[in-house]
């Protein structure tokens, strides 16, 4: 599985959770619309290890981010609920099937929440491994 496979395999499985608010693609002009809460991903590639069992494979470990955006003068539990739903629906052990291909989700936790000037942010780091 090719790093742009992964990412694409990542999206998908985010783009068919039920009732997802508006996602920011990675690397694209968003504008936030006021008072809708919204998620922002990011896909970033850690590290890589290799392993011969028969040939040479490359094991290649990421994280998916996805930083939960709600209007700052919101109850924070909406986006505590959306997290809930975020982590089952990326749960550890969840196998994503992108070509033919498998990526592993092995590890999944929200960060601490931060506020700016406009939103309550919760970070939920999505750990992954794959073959190359």
């Amino acid at each position: 599985m090719s790093k742009k496979i992964a990412s694409i395999a990542l999206s998908r499985r985010l783009s068919v959770m039920p009732n997802l608010p508006t996602v920011a693609p990675e690397n694209t002009e968003f504008t936030p619309v006021s008072g809708e809460m919204y998620i922002e991903e990011q896909t970033v590639f850690t590290g890589s290890n290799e392993y011969t069992l028969k040939g040479s494979q490359q094991l290649n470990f990421g994280i998916y981010r996805l930083y939960v955006y709600a209007d700052k003068g919101s109850s924070k539990f909406n986006s505590l609920d959306l997290l809930d739903d975020l982590s089952s629906h990326f749960a550890k052990g969840t196998v994503l099937d992108e070509q033919g291909q498998k990526l592993e989700i092995y590890k999944v936790h929200p960060l601490s929440s931060y506020v700016t000037d406009a939103w309550y942010v919760t970070p939920l780091m999505v750990y992954f491994r794959f073959y190359a």
